[in-house]
């Protein structure tokens, strides 16, 4: 179902939304909440990586040695 993010106050199934609140709806609803500006789609952080845990994760894991040619 549709993740979407109040951009106004709405009353959703009886009960009042305020603006900023998340809501899960069916894609009818949805589209319609869009079409009236009530609403924008719910885009979940992204998490940011550091360089530090970048890292970590590259030390966790070593590539595969090197094999040297033969004399």
């Amino acid at each position: 179902m549709p993740q979407l993010v109040l951009l106004k106050p709405h009353t959703h199934a009886g009960k009042t939304f305020q603006v900023g609140e998340r809501l899960e709806v069916d894609a009818p609803t949805f589209e319609w909440l869009l079409s009236q500006g009530i609403t924008r789609p719910d885009v979940p952080p992204q998490k940011s990586v550091s360089s530090t845990e970048t890292a970590a994760v590259n030390l966790s894991h070593p590539s595969k040695p090197i094999k040297e040619p033969k004399p």
